[in-house]
């Protein structure tokens, strides 16, 4: 007799490529800062200024003085501490870290407090060129961020400025992405 075979063809449908996720911010803080979140404590000086380990500090002050490390109030904070500058005048304070950077784009955020109507940012320097934050609002901390370009890698200077009295805490870096032909304008 006859035997029927059936015969199946399979065709195998072409495996999608997958969509690549769009790289998300990486936090790099811990690869280029140090101590980003004043942990380490300088010492406690009354009637001086003391820097925190890893910062540059340069300050205009008068009267009254006290740089040193503290227990923070900061509600988003990852530790104990953070770094207090107090005078009976602080007309500048600059606090920051100038570090080796890949070419890239990134994000700076810096956790500021303070009181008063004085000027107080995030900032980020690259090749001579300053780009600042907004200006942290008064009276709690206050989280200000600032994005900028390193188009070769090279050094960059970031930190904060404040014309009063001020603490800072949780200094963050992130890496952004690859800079692009329209990303140079700081």
């Amino acid at each position: 007799g006859l035997v029927k075979v059936a015969v199946e063809t399979i065709v195998e449908e072409p495996t999608p490529e997958p969509t690549p996720e769009p790289e998300g911010p990486t936090d790099v803080t811990s690869q280029y800062l140090q101590n980003a979140d004043f942990e380490q404590a300088s010492a406690q000086v009354g009637g001086a200024i003391s820097t925190p380990p890893g910062w540059t500090l340069k300050h205009e002050t008068s009267g009254w003085l006290d740089g040193s490390t503290r227990a923070s109030t900061n509600p988003g904070g990852d530790g104990s501490q953070c770094y207090n500058l107090w005078a009976g005048t602080v007309n500048l304070a600059d606090i920051y870290q100038t570090v080796t950077l890949p070419a890239g784009k990134y994000k700076l955020t810096v956790g500021l407090y303070s009181d008063g109507e004085a000027e107080r940012y995030a900032y980020a320097t690259v090749g001579g060129n300053t780009i600042k934050s907004a200006n942290a609002k008064a009276g709690s901390w206050d989280f200000v961020s600032v994005e900028f370009s390193n188009p070769t890698e090279g050094e960059v200077t970031m930190g904060a400025v404040s014309k009063g009295w001020f603490q800072i805490d949780n200094v963050k870096l992130e890496y952004l992405g690859e800079v692009g032909k329209d990303d140079f304008v700081n």
